[in-house]
């Protein structure tokens, strides 16, 4: 039990540097796999922190170490689907994308389901997903932006100028 408590409270530690330090996040990440390479929460950790330090490859293994451990996990099966995205690896990205596109999902998800589908060339199901998330989260200028993106690309240009207008 002391361990399962210093091991949450290194968490707690690392996501919280990962916006200012997201090398410390690694580091800190890494040293808890080595006492407790089971934490699914330590890989998805390390995953979104070596995203943001540029490490796709870093990224893609830390997030399939994570869904392997809790493969029904939407937050991480996502995020896997984001590093293949970003890797361009597209299909298998869309792929894992859609096991998780008609779940109830949380905002912040949805919007990145949103952009995976964009990012690999699926605009009409991204754009389905930030109507989602924007019915959650109505006036967030980022889904706004994003939804008026993917509405852009498919066609809807009255709906792509108007959710433009909302975002500025």
């Amino acid at each position: 039990e002391p361990m399962k408590r210093e091991i949450a409270q290194d968490l707690r530690a690392a996501a919280g540097c990962i916006s200012s330090d997201p090398a410390r996040t690694i580091a800190t990440c890494r040293a808890i796999l080595s006492r407790q390479p089971e934490s699914s929460q330590a890989w998805h950790l390390l995953s979104e922190a070596a995203l943001r330090v540029g490490d796709h490859a870093l990224a893609l293994d830390a997030a399939r170490a994570a869904r392997g451990r809790e493969p029904h996990n939407a937050e991480y099966g996502i995020q896997e689907a984001k590093c293949l995205a970003l890797s361009g690896y597209r299909r298998e990205a869309l792929a894992l994308a859609r096991i998780h596109a008609e779940e109830a999902l949380p905002a912040a998800l949805h919007g990145t389901l949103g952009t995976i589908f964009s990012l690999a060339g699926d605009q009409q199901a991204g754009r389905l997903q930030f109507l989602k998330a924007l019915s959650q989260s109505p006036g967030n200028a980022a889904l706004l932006y994003n939804l008026a993106a993917a509405e852009r690309m498919t066609g809807h240009l009255a709906d792509a100028e108007a959710h433009c207008d909302a975002a500025l």
